[in-house]
């Protein structure tokens, strides 16, 4: 007996790998498109507006503005892939230098974060 799976598992098997890496060419499609957005932070001496691992997606900006353009810009690039974002999971972190952040206004696909 054969260990190697064959005929309908053997065609199931191809078209997850063909999900996979589709699913994953529309990710570098994303990043790369934000990371040339002239918008980020600086960390050391390299601006820096986008961190990826797998397929979640960290922005980086200095501005309330910049993020929702990355925001923006990312939702318009997932609707175009048909991927889409998990609202529940995803937030906002803020970080000041000696204050207290407070709220900001920030939407996602018409959705308040």
């Amino acid at each position: 007996d054969s260990f190697l799976p064959t005929g309908k598992l053997v065609r199931c098997m191809a078209r997850w790998h063909s999900l996979c890496f589709k699913v994953q060419f529309y990710i570098n499609e994303i990043l790369l498109n934000i990371s040339k957005l002239p918008i980020g932070s600086r960390i050391g001496i390299k601006r820096c507006n986008i961190q990826a691992y797998a397929d979640h997606i960290v922005v980086i900006s200095p501005t309330r503005g910049g993020l929702q353009e990355f925001l923006n810009r990312i939702g318009v690039l997932t609707d175009e892939t048909y991927l889409s974002i998990n609202l529940s999971k995803t937030v906002i972190v803020r970080i000041r230098a000696y204050r207290v952040c407070d709220q900001i206004n920030i939407n996602l696909q018409g959705t308040d974060l």
